[in-house]
């Protein structure tokens, strides 16, 4: 079973849920559906929530898609599409070992 991070202090639904994530293909826009457990859901809907005020890069949002990316790797790149060079990089920091991703967010001040 897994376990809500430790610094999340956002609310924890009591059920999962399925959110629907758009996506290009060929030029067209597409949306997919993603069923998500309870835990996933809260965590992608904190990361959302910043993402939506302009604070994608805030620590909670990027430790949220670290989180996720560690948990549910089978959909994590569904959620998540690498988009541009900056997705680009963030997904190859998250695939670094975890001992130094603290180190790699304190470069970048995102700590």
């Amino acid at each position: 079973m897994k376990k809500i991070p430790k610094w999340f202090q956002g609310k924890i639904y009591s059920k999962g849920g399925v959110v629907s994530v758009d996506y290009l293909k060929e030029g067209n826009l597409y949306q997919k559906k993603v069923k998500l457990d309870r835990y996933a859901l809260s965590v992608y809907h904190l990361i959302r929530g910043y993402q939506v005020i302009g604070k994608g890069n805030n620590i909670h949002a990027l430790r949220g898609i670290e989180w996720i990316r560690d948990n549910y790797q089978d959909i994590s790149e569904e959620l998540f599409p690498i988009k541009d060079e900056k997705n680009a990089l963030l997904r190859r920091i998250d695939s670094s070992p975890k001992k130094f991703r603290k180190s790699i967010y304190k470069l970048f001040g995102k700590e």
